[in-house]
């Protein structure tokens, strides 16, 4: 297995976090595979508290950033980043924490990356390299009711 036991340690952690999502991991051929992810829903108060982070992370970057040259450019990039990527975070309501699934492909055991909640993700496997588009598994549709006649 290529994972690191602090990348399994960290991949448990998250499973046990959040509310678990049904997703398909596609490949392009059509192999189909089952899998999950953990979602993580933020109040207003944790969105702007995450952005206010951030911010206060690039602001703080800024001054010492001064020493290296270009000397005037990176003060600017730092604050510019930290003002967009503010109003980014603030809109975001739901993160990804991780997820597992097997590959559609080879069957192997995959961990499935954390980030934003935005389907459909790509993600190669760590296996047998094949890529694969994790989207939300929809459930099937109800049967029409037979018309009685």
């Amino acid at each position: 297995m290529p994972y690191s036991d602090k990348q399994l340690a960290r991949h448990r952690a998250a499973m046990a976090a959040g509310e678990p999502v049904a997703v398909v991991l596609e490949t392009h051929e059509g192999q189909r595979g089952p899998g999950t992810v953990r979602l993580l829903r933020l109040s207003p108060a944790a969105q702007g508290a995450l952005a206010r982070r951030w911010l206060l992370a690039f602001l703080l970057l800024a001054p010492p950033s001064v020493l290296f040259p270009p000397h005037l450019l990176w003060p600017l990039a730092m604050v510019t980043v930290g003002v967009v990527g503010y109003f980014l975070r603030r809109g975001r309501a739901e993160l990804v924490l991780g997820g597992e699934a097997h590959c559609p492909a080879c069957h192997a055991f995959q961990i499935l990356a954390p980030g934003n909640a935005e389907f459909p993700q790509a993600h190669f496997c760590s296996e047998c390299r094949r890529r694969s588009l994790v989207s939300p598994a929809v459930a099937p549709s109800a049967q029409p009711a037979a018309a009685d006649g």
